[in-house]
């Protein structure tokens, strides 16, 4: 076994002694990829050093052992340790030709495989100086490899999983014009039918240590069904979406052995051409041809315009999802719509009709733990997720459900997109299946989608018929409790579509986003005449400039600030102050005119409505643009349905009320009950005294509810899912393209308007339709709960707001006036220096 080898003459058997990066990178120069020259040590080199320096003995206790303490102190040792004459001189004369600058990179056994990376784990030395220095370097990585990060990885990832030894690769530094990452398949949706491509100007160091925000494309390759095997058969690649961003400092080699800061000299520039772009995705595809699996691909292209493959890796799989343990709740989805905790009346009404909808009491008793569908915690609602591990599965090469993933926490979620394919559970589909046909539960559901949106209209013009007849006085408390019913049976109705409505909209937003480009998808799916949101923030906006309040109340008094979802959530026919900060808000001014923007709106719409018309050829053609149709309408619903339940849970309120002081001589009382509890008080069923102390109990409990922090958006059984802090960098879901930079302001409610100033990223909880009048003044928008198609992010893009959600702890992790910059795309929250 030799000590080392030029990478192009690395033999067979070698390749399992040089490490996972320098197995790679020589099997890579061996294909006739663009890898620079370079030279690689093997294990033999490292057990040649312990045994000149005495510390085989020290290396076997460790391994037996495996205890900190002893890494620390080889670590020591070898750092410390002389490099044997002989291979000193041969690590000289091999390294001799490769300039006066280089490389020196770990290379640990093992590393860089499907199942494990070591990213970052171990020593990556740059700008180093041949002679002593190269010893110098080499020393410390070998004793990277008994680093307590390293030691903990290995411990994690189980022993057995290969032996500890480590080579070492050594190659010129490239004097890089512009470096970066390639992803040969999207790792935050799980698409093998696109790339993602990170670029910077200078050493790709800045970008994988997070100091610098990178240029992103996505590369899209041609869209049908990948074949199994055949990843990199397809050799087209298309430039489809880039976000740019400006780069003031790039990171250069310094005179020393550091990399140093200096100026860009044109930062606005773009990174690299379309050309170039694609120039690089075909490398992407060479390197997945040869390997067979998805790559992580790093690169640098010098001032000539030379392209070299740094680095290549698989992006690890990342484990099984999970599916065993204990009950995975969360408090997305239901989160957007109770913000806060629940009434008890409130919930005893929607969280009742829920279960009744989506409970399968069978299914969770025999294959998914028994718990029930929904759930309370310290007053906020929860839905059991757990049915979702097992309905969600990923064909080959394509994203998962997206509306699925939305309910797992993120490293579930990471274990799905980072797979090939994964199947469902036939099991629980068998069993669901079951039980809808045994029970018709189709029944329970306007579910045809042909029809779901006319089922719709007939339901509005159902509202505008009986909702004015179940207002005013009532000539008794049972005449009251028949009415209470019947809006209970209207809200029932609304449940019916709205869920479909809601699955419908998700099911055709996955399915265009890989018929259509992602620039031209939102203006396809905008509704050409606006949304209801849209028609009350105009008319907000026309009280601020000195209209008729009493004409909006009339015809919006039933609109909630926020949790739109909760009875008893205070209405602005109620509270007419609510209005007041959000008025003060348009009287301050909005990034953009309203107006104007509804008609740019309108007319990108009809545009992008006409260039798909014209373009719709043949059958698949004319399927797309039936898809688009139909999704724009069920776009448009989420917004009109919002805008609808809040009218009968207005008159539900005001029933409950009515018939609370009736029967109990005080109507503030009835948040505090619960509906069969007050209505067998209404039939002379139960005590009044009774009630009067069970609601002032419920009351206490829920004021000390309200002043507490809320509780995990995830929980596995009762325990918090805790979710790493992401450093300067917060990630989520990026719902709203853009990026903007501003000072942060963390709002707990609209009511708190008055503090956001034009220009301001506003980080909150969410956002429900109370809250999107104050999207023309900020400049982004920050989440801790939303999804693609939520009420906030169908508003964001529908103004132009750069908008992430799913940031977790984003308004405990973000403080007022700190300087922020949000990627709407990429989903990125980052915070600046200074």
């Amino acid at each position: 076994m030799r000590l080392l080898a030029p990478l192009h003459d690395l033999t067979a058997e070698e390749l399992d002694h040089v490490g996972g990066k320098a197995a790679s990178l020589a099997r890579l120069t061996h294909a006739g990829l663009p890898v620079p020259p370079g030279v690689a040590l093997t294990d033999a080199a490292l057990r040649l050093f312990l045994e000149h320096n005495k510390l085989v003995d020290d290396l076997e206790r460790f391994e037996r052992a495996g205890r900190i303490e002893l890494a620390a102190g080889l670590r020591h040792r070898v750092n410390a340790g002389v490099m044997p004459p002989a291979l000193a001189g041969a690590l000289r004369a091999a390294c001799g030709g490769l300039g006066d600058r280089l490389v020196v990179r770990s290379s640990a056994l093992g590393e860089d495989g499907k199942e494990r990376s070591f990213a970052g784990q171990l020593s990556t030395l740059l700008n180093v100086r041949q002679g002593d220095a190269l010893e110098a370097a080499v020393r410390r990585c070998w004793a990277s490899l008994f680093a307590d990060r390293v030691h903990v990885y290995r411990g994690a990832e189980g022993r057995a999983a290969g032996r500890l030894g480590m080579g070492v690769v050594i190659m010129p530094l490239i004097d890089a014009r512009v470096s970066g990452v390639l992803f040969t398949m999207n790792p935050v949706t799980g698409s093998f039918a696109e790339m993602t491509l990170e670029a910077v100007f200078g050493m790709g160091e800045a970008l994988v240590s997070g100091q610098v925000t990178p240029e992103r494309a996505t590369l899209g390759r041609p869209r049908r069904l990948p074949l199994l095997g055949r990843l990199a058969a397809r050799l087209q690649v298309e430039d489809r979406a880039v976000s740019p961003v400006e780069q003031p400092r790039q990171l250069v080699p310094g005179s020393s052995e550091d990399l140093v800061w200096a100026a860009v000299p044109r930062p606005e520039e773009p990174r690299l051409t379309p050309a170039e772009r694609r120039k690089l995705g075909r490398l992407g595809l060479a390197v997945e041809r040869l390997t067979g699996c998805p790559q992580d691909v790093e690169w640098a292209m010098d001032p000539a315009g030379r392209l070299f493959l740094l680095q290549a890796r698989p992006i690890t799989a990342a484990g099984e999802p999970t599916r065993a343990g204990p009950a995975l709740w969360t408090r997305r989805f239901i989160g957007e719509r109770f913000i806060g905790p629940v009434t008890p009346m409130g919930w005893s009404i929607v969280g009742g009709l829920l279960e009744w909808f989506i409970a399968y009491p069978e299914t969770s008793r025999r294959l998914l733990g028994g718990d029930p569908a929904t759930r309370l915690l310290q007053g906020y609602p929860y839905v059991n997720a757990t049915m979702f591990r097992h309905l969600a599965f990923k064909l080959p090469g394509l994203p998962p459900p997206a509306f699925m993933m939305e309910f797992l926490p993120p490293e579930e979620l990471h274990r799905w997109t980072r797979r090939w394919a994964y199947p469902p559970d036939f099991r629980v589909y068998r069993s669901i299946l079951s039980t809808t046909a045994r029970e018709r539960r189709w029944q329970r559901f306007r579910w045809n989608p042909l029809t779901n949106h006319l089922a719709w209209d007939a339901f509005v013009t159902r509202l505008d018929r009986e909702l004015p007849s179940l207002e005013g006085p009532a000539r008794d408390a049972g005449a009251l409790v028949s009415r209470i019913e019947r809006l209970i049976l209207l809200l029932r109705e609304y449940i019916k579509i709205h869920v479909i409505s809601l699955l419908l909209a998700n099911l055709l937003h996955q399915t265009l986003g890989g018929l259509v480009p992602p620039e031209q998808l939102d203006d396809l799916l905008r509704a050409p005449e606006g949304s209801r949101t849209t028609e009350v923030n105009l008319a907000l906006r026309e009280v601020a400039l000195g209209g008729d309040r009493d004409a909006l109340l009339r015809r919006f008094g039933h609109r909630a600030s926020s949790s739109s979802w909760e009875i008893f959530a205070p209405r602005w026919g109620d509270d007419p102050t609510l209005i007041e900060p959000l008025l003060e808000s348009w009287r301050r001014g909005s990034r953009e005119d309203p107006v104007a923007l509804a008609r740019a709106q309108a007319a990108a719409s009809d545009a992008a409505m006409a260039q798909l018309q014209a373009q719709a050829k043949g059958l698949g053609g004319r399927l797309t643009l039936a898809t688009v149709r139909l999704a724009r309408r069920h776009m448009q619903l989420r917004e009109e349905q919002r805008f609808h339940f809040d009218r009968v849970a207005w008159s539900l309120q005001r029933a409950l009320t009515t018939l609370t002081q009736d029967v109990l001589g005080d109507g503030a009382l009835a948040r505090w009950l619960e509906w069969p509890e007050l209505r067998e008080l209404a039939q002379g069923r139960r005590e009044a005294a009774e009630l009067l102390r069970v609601a002032e109990g419920r009351r206490a409990v829920w004021a000390t509810y309200a002043e507490r922090p809320a509780p995990p958006v995830f929980l596995l059984g009762d325990e918090g899912v805790e979710v790493a802090p992401g450093g300067r960098t917060l990630r989520g879901l990026g719902i709203s393209p853009g990026r903007a930079t501003g000072f942060v302001r963390v709002l707990r409610s609209p009511e708190e308007a008055h503090r956001l100033r034009p220009g301001d990223v506003l980080v909150t909880t969410a956002t429900d339709p109370g809250w999107t009048p104050l999207f023309l003044v900020a400049g982004a928008l920050v989440l801790e709960l939303g999804s693609m198609l939520s009420h906030g992010a169908v508003v964001a893009r529908e103004v132009r707001l750069p908008a992430v959600v799913n940031v977790t702890n984003a308004t405990t992790l973000l403080r007022d006036g700190q300087r922020v910059t949000v990627d709407g795309r990429s989903g990125e929250v980052r915070v600046e220096e200074g």
